[in-house]
């Protein structure tokens, strides 16, 4: 399974990333599911999972960095335990 975001940082999982979004991380699904649900941002209703730093940035470029940095963040989550 896949974890990806879209532009304003929400999490979404799928088999695949579709256009437009950028992939976070593969793994099994439950792994997956339970690993960025844990590490991710909550939305206030608890119902939507963001990358953390997206939200708050200024620019598209914090964007980027943040979902960079969420990203290199996880990998050892999913390389280390294969």
């Amino acid at each position: 399974m896949k974890a990806f975001c879209w532009a304003e940082g929400n999490i979404e999982f799928g088999r695949s990333t579709p256009e437009g979004a950028l992939e976070i991380a593969s793994a099994p699904a439950t792994r997956l599911r339970k690993t960025i649900t844990t590490t991710a941002r909550h939305s206030y209703d608890g119902k939507i999972l963001f990358v953390p730093g997206v939200p708050e940035a200024e620019s598209g470029r914090e964007a980027v960095d943040a979902v960079i940095t969420y990203c290199n963040w996880l990998k050892p989550m999913f390389t280390e335990a294969r």
